[in-house]
């Protein structure tokens, strides 16, 4: 399609060949809409798979706590 539309505006004057480079190069509001449509369904079906596919490992963690923390007065602010 973009090989016609620059074939035409090739044999086309220089204010028209303007314009229909310009055309060329803008997107329509639709195909805007579309890819954006496109791009929220499959980030919608990414969280999806991962929601539902993928199983967390549960295991035991432990943190060391200074004593020298749990003693200290809380400071209030």
């Amino acid at each position: 399609m973009h090989r016609r539309a620059l074939a035409l505006a090739a044999r086309l004057g220089d204010k028209r060949r303007h314009e229909a480079l310009h055309e060329i190069r803008m997107p329509t509001l639709f195909r805007f809409l579309s890819i954006c449509a496109v791009l929220t369904v499959s980030g919608f079906a990414l969280v999806f798979s991962l929601a539902h596919f993928v199983r967390p490992n549960e295991r035991e963690m432990t943190v060391r706590v200074s004593t020298e923390r749990l003693l200290q007065a809380p400071t209030q602010e």
